[in-house]
């Protein structure tokens, strides 16, 4: 454990994609001192590291808090767990090297809500910058940002299938989750 200074302009608690990225943005003014927190250890676990392998990793206790629902009514009395990393890394960690982020509506009707500042063209700007995207930037992409991203590319026959499958039924085929989108399926 790194011990903490005695005082700080700014502490971030969580090290997931976003705490980190705000403690990297404002510890780049050499005359601001950035704590960021973590109640998690390194992500240096091989298990964090293969594709994959973060639905199991986020099982267990020492990287996610394991938060559950209350007993769901239409899941027959079944708690749902969240992913919520607790490692170097956060959620991003743990949650299979999938990145997404809600659709625009979502935010809107949080700005509908009263939430001024957070509509879906309101955040947009916020994904595109912390994002390098592989594509590059477009609409819907920051090319530059810290948070690596790149399109899946699993070239399983499964997943061929699985798309035709969805294709067959009438549903779009996505080159791009997170564009915005409502319905479809997609790498």
């Amino acid at each position: 454990m790194t011990a903490l200074p005695a005082a700080c302009d700014y502490l971030v608690i969580g090290s997931g994609a976003a705490g980190a990225v705000v403690a990297a943005r404002l510890s780049e003014d050499p005359d601001i001192q950035v704590v960021l927190l973590e109640a998690g250890g390194r992500d240096n676990s091989l298990l964090l590291k293969l594709p994959g392998l973060g639905f199991a990793v986020g099982a267990h206790p020492r990287y996610n808090w394991g938060h559950e629902t209350a007993p769901v009514p239409g899941l027959m009395g079944r708690r749902l767990v969240f992913l919520q990393g607790r490692v170097l890394g956060g959620s991003s960690s743990i949650n299979g090297m999938i990145y997404t982020r809600g659709h625009a509506r979502e935010y809107d009707i949080w700005r509908q809500m009263g939430c001024t500042g957070w509509s879906g063209g309101d955040v947009l700007p916020y994904f595109k910058r912390s994002e390098g995207n592989q594509r590059g930037a477009g609409p819907w992409h920051g090319g530059k940002g810290e948070v690596k991203v790149r399109p899946a590319r699993p070239e399983l026959p499964i997943c061929e299938a699985f798309l035709a499958a969805a294709a067959g039924m009438g549903f779009p085929i996505l080159d791009d989750l997170n564009r915005d989108s409502v319905d479809g399926f997609g790498y």
